[in-house]
């Protein structure tokens, strides 16, 4: 396989696993029902037998099967309960999908706080290759949808970087997909993760949470 497919490749499970972290939605409720969803990671994805990343898939699976009798709408509506009780509110949040939250190296009176310094940071960075935030956009930039959604981008970038044969941009957005995982996603997916595998009352979130820390941190 080609380094541009691997690319391409890169891209469309990053966008998949960004759109998990999204508001849920009837195509997810599809995807899940269908096995679509868990036969495309299953194939993306290379876990080592009785591994934490092989359990998540597992886990994955069979949501989808015990989700495989039930209507789209509601799929949508079981997700939407579980994803406002963790990520959204009214109530306090379980598991704040924001990496502002999370972060430690900021003074003391600005942690477990939303929309601080990494929010301004990720806003910057997305603006080095190209990307500009509307003022209107519903989720913050240093959400996890966001964040895992930019790294789907770089991967596009450098799939089509290395088809027109630019090995000085393929190396720019390699060195800028590498930063961004070390300098944001890094900081703060462990007590994330952490958060949502012990307030989850659904396995999808858990096998989520568990793919990432298991795939896209170990290119870091």
């Amino acid at each position: 396989m080609s380094e541009s497919s691997i690319a391409y490749q890169e891209h469309r499970f990053l966008k998949d696993l960004s759109a998990c972290f999204m508001q849920p939605t009837l195509n997810l409720a599809k995807a899940i029902a269908s096995g679509q969803l868990a036969n495309a990671f299953s194939q993306l994805i290379d876990a080592q037998p009785q591994s934490e990343l092989a359990d998540a898939l597992s886990q994955l699976s069979a949501f989808s099967d015990a989700c495989s009798g039930h209507s789209e709408e509601e799929i949508r509506i079981l997700l939407e309960v579980e994803y406002n009780r963790l990520f959204v509110g009214p109530d306090k949040l379980k598991a704040p999908p924001y990496e502002s939250y999370y972060r430690t190296d900021v003074p003391d009176v600005r942690r477990r706080t939303i929309k601080g310094p990494a929010e301004q940071e990720a806003k910057a960075f997305y603006r080095t290759f190209g990307l500009v935030m509307p003022d209107e956009f519903v989720e913050m930039a240093d959400h996890i949808c966001v964040e895992l959604d930019f790294l789907s981008y770089l991967n596009l970038l450098e799939d089509r970087a290395l088809k027109q044969g630019n090995e000085p941009e393929v190396l720019r957005i390699r060195e800028g997909y590498i930063t961004f995982l070390r300098d944001h996603l890094c900081k703060w997916i462990n007590p994330f993760a952490h958060d949502v595998l012990v307030n989850a009352q659904l396995p999808f979130y858990p096998a989520l949470v568990c793919i990432v820390k298991n795939t896209v941190l170990t290119e870091a």
